[in-house]
């Protein structure tokens, strides 16, 4: 048994037996999983629903106490409407503030008093740092799916998604910024020439923290990004190669799979330039260095494969 308040969405899927309450079941109809009765509880009568049948381990020789009511279905589908009811009335009545905070056409005048359970809405639009930028972005989110769910009017789920997208756009390019800075510094005190050429002989602590030049392989993988837009493909690759070698290394003792994401770098640079043998080379060099029995789930393993097949049927058209 669950302590739940009637009425209340109960999931059945993840409840361990081993933390439920154990109940006598005194009715004359066999129990089933999902009914409702009344217990005593720590605070005097309450509300439980059935979530597993039969003993618990922890339960066995406990004296166990009797369910003192069954509670039609009737009252658990009155309790159920009368709950979404007002789930309703204060989802409307929060949209209701949020299309006037969205500056949308309004009848009449918005409440000021906030439901329980929501949140203030934020400014539709601003400057903000990337972990408030993401909570702005989080509460106009779900007015914009609570607008889905409740059939509002097609303007103000527009409005909504425009909004909480534009949050997310901040967050994740002030992410970005800062995440650029510190290796845009490194590169810039000349470091990274020497990084390059030492790849081969980084410390295992470098290894184990997966970090090149001082910053994580993945930030300098969005510093190639950057510098693949300003047209330096040149840099990108010699960059590229060093991380690839930096995630074999760092796969040779972990016993995972080399990271792929600077591998499919690689050859969509040489895609671009139509060097179909370079995109073959750095591809099949991925694979040797990770059998099908080592790679892990991901869409970019599918990826290099789609990539290998289409390098070789261009490589061969090149050739006749």
């Amino acid at each position: 048994m669950s302590f739940r308040d009637l009425g209340t969405q109960v999931s059945f899927d993840d409840f361990d037996p081993q933390y439920g309450y154990a109940y006598i079941w005194p009715f004359p109809e066999p129990p089933q999983v999902g009914r409702w009765a009344i217990a005593d509880g720590i605070d005097g009568p309450t509300t439980v629903v059935v979530r597993a049948l039969g003993m618990t381990r922890s339960a066995a020789g406990m004296v166990l106490k009797p369910l003192r009511r069954l509670i039609p279905q009737a009252e658990v589908d009155r309790a159920v409407a009368s709950r979404a009811a007002t789930a309703a009335a204060s989802a409307n009545q929060w949209l209701d503030m949020a299309r006037q905070a969205a500056g949308l056409p309004m009848r009449a005048p918005a409440g000021r008093t906030l439901p329980t359970g929501f949140d203030p809405l934020p400014p539709t639009a601003g400057e903000a740092d990337p972990e408030t930028a993401g909570q702005y972005g989080g509460v106009w989110w779900r007015a914009y799916k609570l607008a889905q769910d409740y059939g509002r009017p097609a303007d103000e789920v527009a409005a909504y998604e425009a909004i909480a997208r534009g949050w997310y756009r901040l967050r994740d390019r002030k992410a970005h910024d800062q995440q650029m800075a510190g290796v845009t510094q490194v590169a810039g005190s000349g470091a990274l020439p020497a990084a390059i050429r030492n790849v081969g002989s980084r410390s295992r602590k470098e290894i184990e923290s997966m970090l090149f030049a001082g910053k994580p392989l993945w930030d300098w993988l969005e510093y190639a990004k950057d510098l693949s837009k300003q047209g330096h493909d040149d840099e990108v690759l010699e960059l590229v190669w060093a991380l690839i070698v930096a995630a074999e290394q760092e796969a040779q003792i972990s016993g995972r799979e080399p990271a792929p994401g600077y591998t499919e770098r690689a050859a969509m640079i040489y895609r671009a330039r139509k060097d179909y043998a370079g995109e073959i080379a750095v591809i099949q060099r991925w694979e040797q260095a990770c059998p099908p029995a080592r790679r892990g789930p991901g869409a970019t393993q599918a990826k290099l494969a789609q990539r290998l097949v289409k390098a070789q049927e261009l490589a061969a058209k090149t050739a006749q």
